[in-house]
């Protein structure tokens, strides 16, 4: 039974183009999310490679010393980016023990933040957040993942550039 298009799925109320001569396409749909994942994914790649870069800027005169004494570019790109990786993983942890540090903090008086709650609270509820309601091992395991290889891709092209730099150039670098 269809009345004026009803019921229609959960997937075509949300995603559905409204204007009546359009129709539907997951293609479409999936292409404009893919778009807005890559938007977003560009922005921090070019500030973590702007980062990285002056970095590597001023370990130049480091990296020239260790090019002298026999160390092969390989080796130095394989170092900085173990490097990069590292840190990134301490961070994502330590982030991780933040949020879950606040989440035990403010357990009791995260639902509090909203005075005006559209419908009165039960005497004696049990009102606080935990750990199962707001983590998902899943999730945070596949976004992790992805922040770091965002994060070793954003630190090779700079590294890999100024590992190209001749040995000359690199010892008299100036810190």
């Amino acid at each position: 039974m269809e009345l004026w298009e009803q019921p229609t799925s959960h997937t075509l109320s949300v995603f559905k183009d409204y204007p009546a001569d359009t129709s539907f396409s997951s293609w479409k749909v999936a292409g404009h999310l893919i778009l807005m994942l890559l938007v977003l994914l560009i922005v921090p790649s070019l500030n973590l490679s702007g980062l990285i870069a002056s970095r590597m800027e001023s370990r130049l005169s480091e990296m020239g010393v260790r090019k002298a004494f026999g160390a092969s570019k390989s080796t130095l790109l394989s170092q900085v980016m173990w490097e990069n990786f590292f840190l990134t993983l301490v961070g994502g942890l330590l982030g991780l023990l933040v949020a879950w540090s606040m989440l035990y903090v403010g357990r009791e008086w995260i639902f509090m933040l909203f005075d005006s709650w559209p419908m009165d609270i039960a005497e004696g509820a049990n009102l606080y957040v935990s750990g199962e309601m707001l983590f998902a091992p899943v999730v945070f395991i596949v976004v992790f993942v992805l922040c770091l290889i965002l994060n070793l891709l954003s630190a090779l092209w700079p590294a890999w550039t100024s590992l190209r730099k001749p040995i000359v150039y690199s010892l008299y670098e100036k810190r």
